[in-house]
């Protein structure tokens, strides 16, 4: 099976660690649902036959698992 690589665009993240900022405008990495990378700047390269996902209206909480 292969891995999907996801790049979500312009994040607004809500990290879990409190000394990490929040950001804003961020872009994400995911390589078979794990986080790779996380550019604070929104200027991350988007790898061959990724899928890109325009996150601007969207909150992005790495590491927070739903249970509901």
């Amino acid at each position: 099976m292969h891995a999907q690589t996801i790049v979500l665009k312009r994040i607004h993240t809500l990290l879990i660690d409190p000394a990490k900022p929040t950001l804003s405008g961020a872009d994400m990495l995911m390589q078979g649902g794990v986080v790779v990378k996380i550019d604070p700047t929104g200027t991350m390269d988007v790898p061959d036959g990724a899928r890109v996902i325009d996150c601007a209206s969207h909150v992005v909480v790495p590491g927070f698992v739903n249970t509901h």
